[in-house]
């Protein structure tokens, strides 16, 4: 079951410490990728008319998983991940850092022995077509190379394990059991319809960064941190959060997404993340939506 995503962007460094250029490496990967039949939507499935007549901007990659590591390090003499995307052989090559801001929540989750992690990398950038409102044709730009890392988090323990033999007295008095804590679950479930817990976004703030690169275009990101907060100071809480990009961002940034974020003693951080070309990108404005909420 999935019990966790965490969902952020990463500045690509300029050479990593084989002395292989990121642009140029990640190149050379992902024709590697398109060569071997991997690529096999290209521009996200689209038609060039498609794209002409729904208006689209579309990116060779778009939509496409690559497989991905990630490894506990320090950078700029602070504690970080190195971020890995693996070549059609399976080797890794490095690309860039977890953001800083990041780092405490990805170690929460990642030191927990009891789940697993899967990674996956989307690629952000590169050869693109588009048709803007007032254009009846396709044009064509290439950007930097820009990625996008998505982790997830299972917990794949079994809740209850079968005798073997359905008839024995054990097995009938474990679904007595069973019945019995059903039944509570059922009490508490009638109960929490009358007293619900109140959660609401606090907090947020945002915070912008430029980053001078000598072989591609500037680069800006923003990073936006908050809090989910409860008058339920009791008691652990996973709550969906749903983040509306209201404005702002670039065109590579999610209108919307979800998260989950886990509320203990009252309080939970999550956070934002939008990065692109200095000249394309501006501070975003969210709207938060909270969809539900479990209590552990």
């Amino acid at each position: 079951m999935l019990v966790k995503k965490i969902i952020f962007k990463i500045l690509p460094i300029e050479e990593n410490e084989d002395g292989i250029i990121v642009q140029k490496g990640i190149e050379d990967i992902l024709n590697e990728y398109r060569t071997k039949g991997y690529c096999d939507k290209i521009y996200n499935g689209c038609t060039d008319r498609e794209i002409i007549e729904k208006k689209l901007y579309v990116t060779e990659y778009q939509g496409q998983e690559f497989r991905g590591y990630i490894e506990e390090c320090y950078y700029q003499e602070r504690k970080t991940y190195k971020v890995f995307i693996k070549d059609f052989r399976d080797d890794c090559f490095h690309i860039g850092y977890v953001p800083f801001n990041r780092v405490s929540e990805i170690e929460e989750w990642i030191n927990n022995n009891e789940l697993d992690l899967k990674g996956n990398i989307f690629i952000l950038g590169g050869n693109a077509k588009y048709c803007n409102q007032t254009d009846n044709e396709i044009k064509t730009e290439n950007k930097p190379y820009g990625f996008e890392v998505e982790l997830r988090f299972y917990d794949n323990k079994e809740t209850i394990k079968h005798s073997e033999k359905n008839n024995s007295p054990f097995f009938n008095k474990k679904y007595i059991i069973l019945g019995v804590a059903l039944l509570i679950l059922i009490i508490i479930a009638l109960f929490s319809i009358f007293k619900k817990a109140k959660f609401e976004v606090a907090n947020f703030t945002i915070e912008s960064e430029t980053t001078d690169f000598t072989y591609t275009e500037n680069s800006t990101s923003y990073t936006g941190t908050g809090l989910i907060i409860t008058q339920e100071k009791k008691g652990t809480y996973l709550v969906a959060l749903k983040i509306i990009l209201k404005s702002g961002g670039d065109e590579d940034s999610e209108k919307e997404y979800y998260t989950t974020v886990m509320v203990n003693n009252g309080k939970g951080e999550f956070g934002t993340y939008e990065y692109g070309d200095e000249d394309k990108i501006t501070k975003p404005e969210y709207e938060f939506e909270i969809l539900g909420y479990v209590k552990f």
